[in-house]
């Protein structure tokens, strides 16, 4: 009964944060988060970054694991977890530079690629949108003030690693 309580506190006091406001505060703007394509022929330059930044993600910020985020029922099918993620804003066009935190339904991970399926649950759409890194994912029941210290040490994480490469 404790441990009901202290979760149910938990999710109160986490839903008084705002992603985009604890993004402002640690001084993250967008172009820092907004994917960029994988590829191999990517010129290398000064201005911008040249590298995911979910390949510099680091899982000692999880408090959970992926098997622990999604829960399955008793028939072994995934029970859908709420989430923000960031996705394009126009949903339409995956390539779109406007992105934007979105509320959302976890449903699958795919422990191969270490990306998570979602479906967004804003709009009248039922596409799932897949190969989403956790960089990219807010679970409504972690604590949005280390998901954001997770953001900023990605980064970091990547300016040093690329300004190596530059060098």
């Amino acid at each position: 009964m404790l441990r009901v309580v202290n979760l149910e506190r938990l999710k109160k006091l986490y839903a008084t944060f705002s992603i985009p406001q604890l993004l402002t505060e640690y001084s993250i703007k967008d172009k820092e988060l907004v994917p960029i394509p994988v590829d191999s022929n990517v010129i290398i330059t000064n201005k911008e970054h040249f590298t995911p930044l979910w390949y510099y993600d680091n899982v000692e910020f999880d408090s959970r694991n992926p098997d622990e985020w999604l829960k399955k029922d008793n028939n072994g099918i995934n029970l859908p977890v709420p989430a923000i993620v960031y996705l394009p804003t126009n949903l339409n066009e995956e390539s779109s530079k406007k992105y934007n935190w979105m509320d959302a339904n976890i449903i699958y991970y795919n422990s191969t690629l270490k990306m998570y399926s979602v479906i967004i649950l804003n709009n009248n759409s039922n596409k799932v949108y897949t190969g989403i890194p956790r960089i990219q994912i807010h679970f409504k029941g972690e604590d949005p003030r280390e998901f954001v210290k997770r953001i900023k040490y990605a980064i970091l994480r990547r300016e040093y690693g690329e300004d190596i490469y530059k060098l």
